[in-house]
């Protein structure tokens, strides 16, 4: 069942990037502003509230404004790129 404080929350943009829906949402009711980030990939998901006059900065780096409310998950070491192209290169 939706409350009435749940329909009020407007969505102003929602992104989707490399596994992360990132959604920008301000309440007009208390004028709150927050980002919703969800990890599709490990899963896991957190909210930052943010001032206003921040909104934007925070909807294209929430990470930034997320602290250490969210730790990511450490990825297999298959789903690590090699360092540079890939070759060993020995000092000279």
């Amino acid at each position: 069942m939706t409350t009435l404080a749940q329909t009020a929350v407007r969505e102003l943009d929602r992104r989707v990037n490399d596994g992360f829906e990132v959604t920008l949402l301000w309440d007009p009711e208390t004028n709150r502003v927050f980002v919703e980030v969800e990890d599709r990939r490990h899963g896991g998901s957190f909210d930052v509230e943010v001032d206003p006059a921040d909104a934007l900065e925070a909807f294209h780096h929430p990470f930034a404004f997320a602290g250490r409310e969210y730790d990511v998950p450490a990825l297999p070491v298959e789903w690590c790129p090699p360092a540079g192209d890939g070759e060993r290169r020995d000092a000279q």
